[in-house]
């Protein structure tokens, strides 16, 4: 990474850091000698990480041209209209499931949004309902249907189901608090705790909108494995991050501290865990203090992860060739993250055993295509990506420890 990029991000890290937890020092000095061209990038990288609305106020109060300063508000603006157009559409539907009598909780959104100090500048993307009985997603379909939503053309998930509604926003109804991994323990667990996720759930308002939601403990693991998900695909950026720091800035009870932990550590993912805490620690506000319970481990590459973090943007979408993500390295690796991609492109055929060979085939063919005609990389950068992405994956001891 060059020197005109590692300032940025400094700078990056300050401006969310003091919007996140506003204890730290001026940003004047770090900002001072920044030319145009400089607060142009910024801009830019804090587009692509989708926190604009969050680092605003400290723009709008910076030496930063006015031009800038505009395109900020401007992006802030938007993100507010999202915000609230999706909480009302979110209040919407767990009314009409209630209504039902089909159990919910709302997962991210606006259930997130809720330890902002400001929930409003978190940017939502989409709404997200977890069924507590998984048996009701048939009902939880027609009632959707019947109420104005369509179901979406594209599905990429085995446990859920996604919608649009009039206004094309995206609505997911999940029947697990995560999409399968490439693990079959993992998975199995998923699985076997969704009894424990109905003893989770509470009442959450935020700017007089109350949802129901997941309890503190169980809330924190599923950002987790939100973050996790995304990571073992193409990645994830600051955003997600931010919602961390908030998260455990937060006075979160110790009861549900505890819970989080025996959750992280039944599915072996501490060393991600870690990794992620670390780094808010370090770059982004989050208080040591508050995760002391935790014990972090000390010897994680928390400066390559961020570099690495860094260069994937929200979701991974700045770097075409992070389509692809190994456990290990090793062709085996290869053959697992395929059939793991299968599966996700085709979550109904894919039950078929029958139709995995075909399946196989037509996934490596679509990936190849897309490589060369939509991302306009070649296969090899990506699976060269790949490999380098497997050497961090196997450094946090991914359900291993």
């Amino acid at each position: 990474m060059d020197n005109g990029n590692l300032k940025i991000n400094k700078i990056i890290y300050a401006l969310l850091s003091e919007s996140l937890n506003p204890k730290g020092a001026s940003l004047a000095a770090l900002t001072e000698d920044m030319t145009a061209e400089e607060w142009l990038e910024l801009y830019r990288v804090a587009e692509r990480h989708a926190i604009e609305a969050l680092i605003y106020e400290r723009i709008e109060n910076s030496n930063a041209p006015e031009h800038i300063k505009t395109k900020f508000l401007g992006r802030t603006r938007i993100k507010i209209l999202q915000s609230y157009k999706l909480w009302f559409l979110t209040k919407y539907i767990a009314g009409l499931m209630e209504k039902a009598g089909i159990d919910i909780v709302v997962l991210k959104g606006i259930a997130t949004a809720g330890y902002y100090a400001v929930p409003e500048l978190r940017k939502s993307g989409d709404v997200d309902i977890l069924l507590l009985d998984s048996g009701k997603l048939p009902e939880a379909k027609r009632l959707l249907l019947d109420n104005g939503f369509r179901i979406s053309d594209e599905q990429h998930a085995v446990h859920h189901l996604a919608f649009v509604s009039e206004d094309k926003i995206y609505v997911e109804v999940h029947t697990l608090l995560a999409e399968p991994f490439d693990n079959n323990r993992i998975n199995d667990y998923l699985e076997r705790m969704l009894k424990d996720v109905k003893l989770q759930k509470e009442r959450g308002e935020v700017i007089g909108i109350a949802v129901p939601r997941l309890k503190p403990g169980f809330h924190a693991y599923e950002l987790l494995m939100h973050m996790l998900q995304h990571y073992l695909l193409s990645g994830f950026g600051l955003r997600l991050m931010a919602d961390w720091v908030v998260f455990w800035n937060s006075d979160i009870p110790e009861e549900e501290r505890q819970i989080f932990l025996k959750l992280v550590r039944e599915s072996r993912v501490k060393g991600f865990c870690d990794t992620i805490t670390k780094a808010c620690i370090r770059y982004l506000g989050l208080e040591g203090d508050k995760v002391s319970f935790m014990e972090l481990e000390s010897e994680l590459d928390i400066d390559g992860f961020m570099e690495e973090m860094m260069v994937s943007g929200d979701f991974g979408e700045d770097d075409k060739t992070r389509m692809l993500v190994l456990r290990d390295k090793g062709i085996k690796s290869y053959l697992i993250a395929f059939h793991h991609q299968m599966k996700r492109n085709h979550p109904e055929k894919s039950r078929y055993v029958i139709l995995w060979p075909a399946l196989w085939i037509i996934t490596f063919v679509v990936f190849i295509r897309n490589n060369r005609k939509l991302r306009h990389v070649s296969t090899l950068e990506v699976l060269k990506k790949s490999g380098q992405r497997a050497q961090y994956i196997k450094n946090m001891h991914i359900w291993k420890k």
